[in-house]
């Protein structure tokens, strides 16, 4: 039975199925604080007592961040864009100068600051300052963001101020306590979050969609593990030798089976078992006649249940945006299916490594350069356009280094690629890359000028056939070949260049 007026059966109610609740549609309230900190609740419980939702925070953030991001100026001012490079990472290279607690490099807090959006929902980076005028970051989770119990909050929204153009003007810090808390300007912070509609203000933990699913496979390990575990412990049972061998199995009918050949007539009477001592180690049970004792065989856990247990986490793990082969498991899976859950991972990845650069690693990068000047520790950009620059991924996830890598070098020498998009693909920097290499070349004439050798004789130990090369061509033996004067023609004239 249904009913509703709208030609569309899913706006309509059925008895068939259950009833649908969603209190709003409301983008701005959609997420009520509620559901946010019960839910982020639920996660840290998953995460602290199971693997599989910590291998999904812990594994997303890895893919995303790797090794870390790295920023690339790319102003006129080349000099500059080294010096600005050269300043960032000697700062965020070291604790002390990067994060006002001291306890993160730029590179952890990058991962820190991932695992805490996927995991709460949203997290924050508030832009702060050194005694000396350097940047700083305090670093927080988006459960310290809400509305205290005792403060003023009218205009705000769960921690959140907005205007008439629902745009946020500042952001509120609570304390452990819930009741102190700090109103941040919105120009100071960097708010990590993914929105999932216009208008809505706070996102919410990553796993939302597989807290109970994630629940119920923990009820049915438990319960799995603890039916195991006792049938480990009380593994016999007694069976009756003529009631087996009867087709209707009952105890009647055993009895008159067993008078009418003239057998032992089973019996019912249990105070007649007698224990016997074995030593000092274990008992024996005496049994009626026609009774046994058999080992109980325990086939937990079923196939079937398994099989539940793969499909929801297959839910979950698609939920994310991974598949569960990546995530959980991969052996199924052949070479060309494996290709395509690796590409569609790299399309992931790329998408909250682009999220990470717009909400809080650009800003981090300009509020550094724009403090160091000011502090007159870095020069002035030349270039009006100071602020230009990249950011360097890590190296591209791949199952197949030799395909990818041969298809990549193909599409550079058909220009399909420029060389530095070859090496960011690579994780590395062009410019820093192809400097030390001429530095090496330079490097490499200059010792080889020394040692009167040409680069013929250099080509020489570089070429991967230099063993083929010797056997075909074995040095002659100064014992065996009589020495030659050198032709005059061939002495090379010390007035001109060696090539």
């Amino acid at each position: 039975m249904s009913w509703g007026g709208s030609g569309y059966q899913g706006a309509n109610f059925s008895t068939n199925r259950g009833y649908i609740y969603w209190p709003t549609l409301d983008p701005r309230r959609e997420i009520d604080t509620y559901s946010r900190l019960e839910i982020a609740r639920r996660v840290h419980f998953l995460c602290a007592n199971t693997g599989f939702p910590k291998r999904i925070i812990e594994g997303l953030a890895n893919l995303i961040v790797g090794t870390g991001l790295s920023p690339q100026a790319t102003t006129k001012d080349k000099k500059w864009n080294q010096l600005a490079q050269d300043s960032y990472w000697s700062r965020s290279h070291s604790a002390s100068t990067y994060d006002v607690s001291a306890r993160l490099t730029g590179v952890q807090a990058q991962r820190l600051m991932v695992k805490t959006r996927l995991r709460d929902g949203d997290a924050a980076v508030v832009l702060s300052s050194s005694q000396s005028g350097g940047a700083l970051r305090g670093f927080y989770s988006g459960i310290q963001v809400g509305n205290p119990s005792n403060a003023n909050n009218d205009g705000w929204i769960d921690g959140l101020k907005t205007d008439s153009l629902n745009r946020i003007s500042a952001y509120r810090l609570m304390d452990a306590n819930g009741e102190k808390s700090t109103d941040i300007p919105a120009e100071s912070m960097c708010w990590l979050v993914r929105y999932d509609s216009p208008g809505q203000l706070r996102s919410i933990s990553i796993l939302a969609h597989a807290v109970n699913k994630m629940v119920d496979i923990t009820e049915i390990g438990t319960a799995t593990t603890q039916g195991i575990k006792t049938a480990a412990q009380v593994g016999y049972y007694i069976a009756s030798q003529a009631a087996a061998n009867t087709s209707g199995g009952s105890m009647l009918q055993a009895i008159k089976q067993a008078k009418q050949a003239g057998l032992p007539v089973p019996s019912n009477d249990v105070t007649a078992q007698k224990i016997f001592q074995v030593g000092s180690g274990g008992e024996i049970m005496e049994l009626p006649v026609g009774r046994e004792i058999k080992t109980l065989l325990d086939t937990r856990p079923h196939p079937n249940t398994m099989e539940f247990i793969d499909y929801l986490i297959r839910d979950i793990s698609w939920g994310t945006g991974i598949s569960s082969d990546l995530l959980w498991n991969i052996y199924k899976l052949g070479g060309a299916n494996t290709r395509f859950v690796m590409a569609d991972a790299q399309t992931y990845v790329q998408t909250e490594q682009q999220d990470l650069v717009d909400t809080w690693l650009a800003r981090d990068w300009v509020y550094h350069c724009a403090k160091e000047m000011k502090a007159g520790r870095l020069p002035r950009c030349s270039d009006p356009s100071w602020w230009l620059h990249n950011w360097v991924t890590p190296e591209r996830i791949t199952v197949d280094f030799g395909r990818d890598g041969q298809v990549i070098l193909k599409k550079w020498a058909s220009m399909l690629l420029s060389t530095e998009r070859v090496f960011q693909m690579a994780g590395q920097d062009a410019r820093e890359e192809l400097s030390k290499e001429m530095d090496l070349t330079v490097w490499i004439k200059e010792e080889m000028a020394a040692r009167k050798l040409t680069p013929v004789d250099f080509q020489i130990f570089r070429n991967s056939n230099i063993t083929q090369m010797l056997a075909q061509n074995p040095p002659p033996d100064p014992e065996t070949t009589p020495a030659t004067k050198p032709n005059p023609t061939d002495t090379p004239n010390p007035e001109e260049p060696t090539p």
